[in-house]
């Protein structure tokens, strides 16, 4: 689903969850880096599930394919007591955790993940970056992302 360059994007009636936001970002020359904040909202999953994708494209027309795995570079953002706690990605890490009624009626806690992703192909000027779901069981979902240079 395109949000036509604007910075939200909004549903259509027929969707619960979009499979896809495009155009997240405008053009950054010399990007090195996309760094995300994200979660997944289910355990569902195998460890290892594609859950989601960062299409990465560049001003050239080429463009790259980052995936997001379950266990990997995320986990349900709700923290059970005896659910997993760890990804096995280096360089993603919990950069959040709260609480919230719902979460602390149930015995947990939430959290959000932070993963740091290499662009493949720094010397190019990226122009847009898509947020794709995997369709699997779970929904995973982005809070931000911001460009290194």
């Amino acid at each position: 689903m395109a949000n036509s360059g604007q910075r939200s994007a909004s549903l259509p009636e027929t969707m619960i969850y979009p499979f896809r936001f495009e155009r997240v970002v405008t053009p950054q020359p010399g990007s090195c880096g996309i760094h995300i904040l994200h979660a997944n909202s289910s355990f569902a999953d195998p460890l290892g599930t594609m859950v989601a994708s960062l299409v990465l494209h560049y001003t050239d027309g080429a463009e790259a394919r980052l995936q997001i795995r379950e266990g990997v570079h995320c986990l349900d953002w709700w923290a059970w007591p005896k659910g997993r706690s760890k990804v096995s990605d280096p360089n993603t890490l919990v950069a959040w955790t709260g609480r919230n009624p719902a979460a602390t009626h149930q015995g947990a806690k939430l959290r959000l993940f932070k993963t740091a992703f290499v662009n493949p192909q720094p010397d190019k000027e990226i122009q847009s970056v898509d947020y794709v779901s995997g369709m699997a069981v779970s929904a995973p979902f982005m809070i931000a992302m911001t460009l290194e240079k």
